[in-house]
C-alpha cells in the first residue's frame, strides 16, 4: 500500500477563507491525486482586532502574519491568502509561488431595499472599512455617506439588513465563493471603482526552500492571472500603498497585451489621480512600476503624503 504524501494548508477561519482553502484543496486533489490534503485554520491580528476601522489596526500583513509563522516554523506547507490581503513586500525566506485563476475582480453593492448605489439620497449610508471605496464613493454618489463597518462576509451582510447602513460594498469575489451572490444588488462597473490590487485572486505562499512544494504550486499556477498580480504588486509596491492609502489597480490581458489602470487618491476622493497603460504582458511588473511612476508624478505623490500624515 503506497502511504500519500500529506501537504498542510493554513487558512484563516473564516466562511470566505474556508471557501478558498476549500477550492485550493479540491485543485490539489484533482491535479495531484497521490497528496493527503490537511488543512489547519489560525485567527489573524485582522480577524481578532473589529472595534477599529482596518486603515486604523497597526502593523501590516494584519491578515497573514500568523499564517506566515506557521510557513516558517513548518506548522503548514502552503498559506492560502486572498492576495489582496498580502503586503507587498513579504518576509525574507517566503515566496509567492503560484496563483489560481483569478474570480470577479469587481466590487458589489448590496442594498436591503433593492437601490442602486447611484439612487441613494443625501445622507443615506453606505458600510465600508476601505479607504479606497470611500474615495471613490464620493465619486458615485456625493450624498451617500460612508459609514465604517467591520467583520467578516457575514457579520456585514447581517448588519445591513439589521439597519446599520443602508447599504454595503464587498468584493463580487468574495460574496460569490462564500454563497452570497444572491444579495448582491449590483456589481460596480471598473470605470468607476477600481478594485485593490490583486482582488479576486487567491495566492499560495510557500516557504523560498520548499522546492517540492514550490514544483507542486507551480503546476497549478495560472499564468494569465499570475502576470496580471505582477503588474498589480508592482503598482502597489511603488506608490507603498496599503489598508490605509486609498490605492486601486487592475490589469487585464488580451494575448499578450496588458492593459493596466491604477489610481491614488484621498480620503474623501476630491483628489483623485488616474492613469493605463498598455504594453507587453511579459513585462508586467514594469507596466506596473512605470503606471505609478505616472501617477505619482501627476500629483499623486502629493495626495499620498497628505494622506499619510493625516492632514486630510
Amino acid at each position: 500500500m503506497t502511504v500519500k504524501r500529506a501537504i498542510v494548508l493554513g487558512s484563516r477561519g473564516s466562511k470566505l477563507a474556508l471557501a478558498q482553502v476549500e477550492i485550493v484543496r479540491e485543485v490539489l486533489a484533482a491535479s495531484c491525486p497521490d497528496l493527503l490534503v490537511k488543512v489547519a485554520t489560525y485567527t489573524t491580528k485582522g480577524d481578532s482586532v473589529t472595534d477599529v476601522p482596518l486603515s486604523q489596526v497597526g502593523g501590516t500583513g494584519i491578515f497573514t502574519s500568523e499564517l506566515e509563522s506557521a510557513l516558517q516554523s513548518g506548522e503548514i506547507d502552503i498559506a492560502v491568502h486572498s492576495l489582496k490581503d498580502v503586503p507587498s513586500e513579504i518576509d525574507e525566506g517566503l515566496a509567492i509561488a503560484g496563483v489560481l485563476e483569478r474570480a470577479d475582480p469587481r466590487d458589489a453593492f448590496l442594498s436591503e431595499d433593492g437601490r442602486l448605489l447611484e439612487e441613494l439620497e443625501k445622507g443615506d449610508t453606505v458600510g465600508t472599512s476601505s479607504l479606497r471605496r470611500k474615495a471613490q464613493l464620493c465619486r458615485i454618489n456625493p450624498g451617500a455617506v460612508a459609514v465604517d463597518i467591520r467583520g467578516n462576509i457575514d457579520t456585514r451582510i447581517r448588519k445591513l439588513f439589521q439597519g446599520h447602513c443602508d447599504g454595503i460594498i464587498l468584493a463580487a469575489a468574495g460574496l460569490h465563493r462564500a454563497g452570497f451572490e444572491s444579495s448582491i444588488t449590483e456589481y460596480l462597473r471598473l470605470d468607476t471603482m477600481l478594485p485593490a490590487p490583486t482582488q479576486g485572486i487567491i495566492g499560495l505562499e510557500v516557504r523560498g526552500d520548499d522546492k517540492t512544494t514550490i514544483d507542486i504550486v507551480a503546476y497549478l499556477n495560472h499564468k494569465a492571472t499570475w502576470l496580471a498580480a505582477a503588474g498589480e504588486r508592482s503598482f502597489l509596491r511603488e506608490v507603498e500603498g496599503g489598508c490605509r492609502i486609498p490605492v486601486g489597480c487592475h490589469a487585464a490581458l488580451d494575448k499578450a497585451t496588458m492593459e493596466i489602470t491604477g489610481l491614488v487618491a484621498d480620503v474623501d476622493g476630491t483628489r483623485l489621480v488616474r492613469r493605463f497603460l498598455r504594453g507587453p504582458a511579459d513585462q508586467a511588473a514594469d507596466l506596473g512600476k512605470k503606471l505609478a511612476g505616472e501617477i505619482l508624478a501627476s500629483g499623486g505623490r502629493e495626495i499620498l503624503e497628505i494622506v499619510r500624515t493625516g492632514n486630510i
